[in-house]
């Protein structure tokens, strides 16, 4: 048989006898249709929830528990085809995600994760939830640090805070 495109065409010659020895032939070509099974979901990831500014997340697609599985035992090849402004996803060593959080970033956003078999190819969609957390202020006003007794001084406190909450500040007398 010849093998085209995945299908198999095998050529089949036909030969008729009648009593009084004539004989007829035809070819007849039969084709098997490759019957490919696309990759499906076999361990779905429960949606993740990290806090803001977490180390770099990973998530396994092949071994224990793999995410895709292809009947067909067809190799498959992985693709990350969502974008976001939460995180940074990249599939490394053919079967590893990485999922690097954007600093100061948070609120939901999905990671869509394509197997493809060659011929076709499945989805899978995973929530990743990034819990926001409170950072703390930062002075960058320089505070006086030689004064003389009994001298007035004028402090002017600058600050940012990458979280931009309310806040408020108390003096107390020193």
């Amino acid at each position: 048989g010849i093998i085209i495109n995945g299908d198999t065409k095998q050529y089949l010659i036909v030969k008729v006898y009648d009593p009084f020895y004539e004989f007829i032939w035809d070819t007849v070509t039969i084709t098997v249709l490759n019957s490919n099974t696309p990759p499906v979901v076999s361990n779905e990831i429960n949606n993740i929830i990290y806090e803001e500014d977490s180390d770099s997340i990973i998530v396994e697609i092949l071994g224990d528990n793999q995410l895709f599985l292809d009947e067909d035992n067809d190799n498959l090849s992985f693709d990350i085809i969502s974008d976001s402004e939460l995180f940074n996803a990249t599939i490394q060593e053919d079967s590893l995600i990485y999922i690097d959080l954007y600093e100061n970033a948070f609120g939901s956003s999905d990671l869509i994760i394509m197997a493809d078999d060659g011929l076709s190819s499945s989805l899978d969609t995973i929530l990743i939830t990034v819990s926001a957390i409170n950072d703390s202020l930062e002075f960058i006003s320089l505070p006086v640090v030689n004064a003389v007794e009994d001298e007035f001084y004028q402090y002017n406190l600058q600050w940012t805070d990458v979280d931009d909450t309310d806040f408020s500040i108390v003096l107390y007398d020193a």
